[in-house]
C-alpha cells in the first residue's frame, strides 16, 4: 500500500520507535510517498497511535504523518471491493458491472502495467 506523507515524517531506522538521534536516518518530506510493507501496531505510541509504517529499506515511519493513518487492509478475495483501501489482484469484466463500477459518466484510472487487455473485449 503506498501512502503519502501529510507532514515531515521522520524516517526511523531499525526500531518502530523514536531513540533520539540514534535511529534517526532522515526526513520524508510532506508530499512524498513511501510503499508500506508491513506495519506494527505496538510500536511507540505517539498522540495516541501506535502504528508504524515500514517500507522497503526496513525503515520505520510513524504512520500519524501519514493522509492514510490507519492499519492498511487487504483483500481477502478478488472479488471483494473496497476502493479507498485496497490491493486488487484482479476484477473480471462481470464483477465490475456488477459492482456497477461502469457506466455514464464513469471514469477509470489504470494503474498497472500488468493488465490483460483480453478482459475487455466483451464491452
Amino acid at each position: 500500500m503506498k501512502v503519502t506523507a501529510s507532514k515531515d515524517v521522520h524516517i526511523r531506522q531499525g526500531q518502530a520507535k523514536r531513540n533520539g538521534k540514534a535511529n534517526l536516518k532522515g526526513v520524508l518530506h510532506k508530499g512524498f510517498s513511501i510503499e508500506v510493507i508491513d506495519t506494527k501496531e505496538d510500536g511507540e505510541q505517539i498522540d495516541g497511535n501506535a502504528i508504524w509504517y515500514k517500507d522497503n529499506n526496513e525503515d520505520w515511519y510513524w504512520s500519524g504523518g501519514f493522509e492514510n493513518s490507519k492499519k492498511p487492509t487487504l483483500l481477502k478475495s478478488k472479488n471483494e471491493i473496497n476502493l479507498s483501501n485496497a490491493l486488487f489482484e484482479e476484477l473480471s469484466i462481470n464483477e465490475i458491472h456488477k459492482q456497477k463500477l461502469l457506466g455514464k459518466g464513469s471514469k477509470v484510472a489504470v494503474l498497472d502495467t500488468g493488465i490483460n487487455i483480453d478482459i475487455f473485449s466483451n464491452i
